[in-house]
């Protein structure tokens, strides 16, 4: 009996292991969704959409395929009022957290340039490979961080086109 008992445990565990290997998180499995999305052969297709207010300029573009959003690019002009500093120092620590906040992010790069009193950033965010709730929980974020849904998994064309239009921002055709 004791070996049977044994067997049964030995049997029971492999059974688990194997069943608990096989799942996915929810991430993991929007990631792959992500991806074979962009893997597919549907037309990469792109919209860009811009705000300006005041001296503040946003411009975004997004690659999505079959209304699935792959990247979003943010090209941004802050002037250094708005972040809020006084100088270039002030406004290189500000955005200086956030870039490295935005450096430990996978699939997250992001460029800062300082002249003529602003900042001009790029940022870029690869969907294939960055993960929606990892980015919302960040607590340092620049003025081109727009994440318009995070409880979603993945981020659909058609949902950030009523987000950008009910905060204002404009198609570029």
């Amino acid at each position: 009996m004791p070996v049977a008992k044994k067997l049964l445990l030995a049997i029971t565990a492999a059974l688990l292991v194997t069943i608990m290997s096989g799942c996915d998180s929810k991430e993991d499995t929007a990631q792959n969704f992500i991806q074979q999305t962009a893997a597919s052969s549907q037309p990469d297709m792109h919209k860009i959409f811009r705000r300006q207010v005041g001296d503040l300029d946003i411009k975004i573009t997004y690659h999505y395929k079959n209304d699935v959003v792959l990247s979003q690019t943010t090209e941004d002009t802050i002037p250094y009022r708005v972040l809020p500093a006084k100088n270039i120092m002030e406004a290189k620590g500000i955005m200086g957290k956030i870039s490295d906040a935005y450096s430990k992010m996978s699939g997250v790069s992001q460029t800062v340039e300082y002249k003529h009193e602003r900042a001009y950033e790029n940022l870029n965010i690869d969907f294939t490979q960055a993960n929606i709730s990892k980015l919302c929980a960040l607590k340092e974020i620049s003025i081109g961080m727009i994440i318009t849904d995070c409880s979603v998994k993945y981020l659909t064309m058609s949902g950030v086109e009523k987000f950008l239009q009910e905060q204002e921002f404009d198609e570029v055709k």
